[in-house]
């Protein structure tokens, strides 16, 4: 039995950003960084989204929401991951983006 997940599937929580699509992105060159999309979606009316991700081997990925971005790590021996954006009280203006961790 091989322990080689060919699927992985990462449950996200943003509760603030309801109806708002949501992309899942990794880099397909580091020099350039270039990206290409691993999955995209609407985020449902209760501030979920899920998405299923299948690809061969460990890689860097971003959850890219507005103007969100969170890092995750996904490792093909791993099925699942929860990820929660949280609320963010202030309502500041960056001319860069912004980083959840």
């Amino acid at each position: 039995m091989s322990s080689f997940y060919s699927q992985t599937t990462v449950h996200c929580y943003a509760p603030q950003f309801k109806g708002q699509i949501a992309r899942m992105t990794t880099y397909v060159d580091y020099q350039t960084f270039e990206k290409k999309e691993l999955a995209k979606g609407n985020i449902d009316s209760t501030g979920h989204i899920t998405f299923v991700v299948s690809e061969k081997q460990s890689q860097k990925a971003f959850i890219d929401i507005q103007d969100k971005s969170g890092t995750i790590y996904l490792d093909h021996n791993t099925p699942e991951y929860f990820v929660n954006f949280p609320y963010q009280h202030e309502n500041v203006q960056k001319l860069s983006d912004n980083t959840v961790q």
